[in-house]
């Protein structure tokens, strides 16, 4: 079994380790496929070295010149491993993510071409992780699903359709892959008609394979997926949000930050280096204690207080250009 990650640019390289040295000491039979674009050598390097078992193909898209392919990238470069690695289970992963245990046993007691992540929410499909069996008919399903993706994107109406916050889509992919199962809610098993072919899809719940909720990481947890607000926290050092709350992200939070600090440790370890974790673009916030990662409560009260002032600055002087 490999794991397929696409990542572009350097906001996500602490993402890309994290989620590496999880596979790393989680999944450690598995095989990986990293297909990465416009990323400084400083950083991507590193990361190359300490995990040389893994494949790092560098592709030459050249997203940031193009909008539509930017928005579609995820598609575009999981078709590419697709046909690349063809023949093998696939498990096509977004960057985000930290897997907690081995998943291979989804491929032995699970029948599917493609396995897709349903949850009962407004948006019920997420497309952070996809499974695919490696056949043809796995391949010709990245390669429509990249066609109709890219439709969408290209055409204003559909686009704003799958942006409309009313609509059970939240992003072009989603919406692509939502119209060709005719997603049902009461259905996780389709039999879709493909490039002259059957295509078997079989649903997986999230809460096993694709945890996007603040939640307790439990038996059935395999993946996590820090999606939305996460990236702020993480990235930003922002404040939780009222929809991700603190009291339901700690866990999760907790979870990431360890496995984080383990992989920079690794990684100095083994290079004989000094790389801190805001080097990766990942912020431990100065109200935890950056070895232990305990909380200071007196801290975090100004740590949010100040958050709180520096986003009301932001909102206002956001006003004041519109007016």
């Amino acid at each position: 079994m490999r794991f397929i990650i696409a990542t572009f640019g350097n906001n996500y390289t602490g993402f890309l380790l994290a989620l590496l040295y999880s596979i790393k000491k989680n999944a450690p039979t598995a095989q990986v496929a990293v297909l990465w674009e416009s990323i400084d050598e400083e950083k991507i390097n590193p990361i190359k070295k300490i995990f040389s078992e893994f494949d790092f193909i560098k592709t030459n898209y050249n997203f940031g010149k193009n909008k539509a392919k930017r928005i579609a990238s995820k598609t575009i470069l999981w078709e590419h491993a697709a046909k690349q690695y063809a023949g093998e289970n696939l498990c096509f992963l977004d960057v985000d993510i930290l897997i907690t245990k081995d998943i291979t046993h989804f491929f032995d007691e699970l029948y599917f071409n493609i396995g897709f992540t349903y949850k009962d929410e407004h948006y019920p499909l997420n497309t952070g992780v996809l499974l695919s069996d490696g056949s043809n008919k796995g391949i010709n399903f990245f390669t429509s699903w990249k066609q109709k993706t890219m439709e969408i994107i290209n055409d204003e109406i559909l686009f704003a359709q799958a942006n409309n916050t009313s609509l059970p889509y939240g992003a072009a992919d989603q919406m692509s892959l939502f119209n060709m199962l005719k997603y049902q809610k009461e259905n996780d098993q389709y039999n879709i008609f493909l490039l002259g072919n059957d295509t078997c899809f079989k649903g997986i719940p999230c809460r096993m394979l694709n945890e996007t909720n603040s939640t307790s990481i439990s038996f059935d947890t395999h993946i996590i997926h820090y999606k939305g607000v996460w990236q702020d926290v993480l990235i930003k050092g922002m404040n939780f949000s009222r929809y991700r709350t603190k009291k339901d992200s700690w866990e999760m939070y907790i979870y990431f930050l360890t496995q984080y600090k383990e992989a920079i440790e690794y990684m100095n370890k083994t290079l004989h280096t000094n790389y801190r974790a805001d080097f990766f673009n990942i912020r431990i916030p100065a109200y935890m204690n950056k070895r232990t990662l305990q909380e200071n409560s007196v801290l975090y009260i100004f740590h949010f207080i100040r958050n709180a002032f520096d986003r009301l600055l932001f909102l206002v002087s956001r006003k004041l250009k519109i007016s």
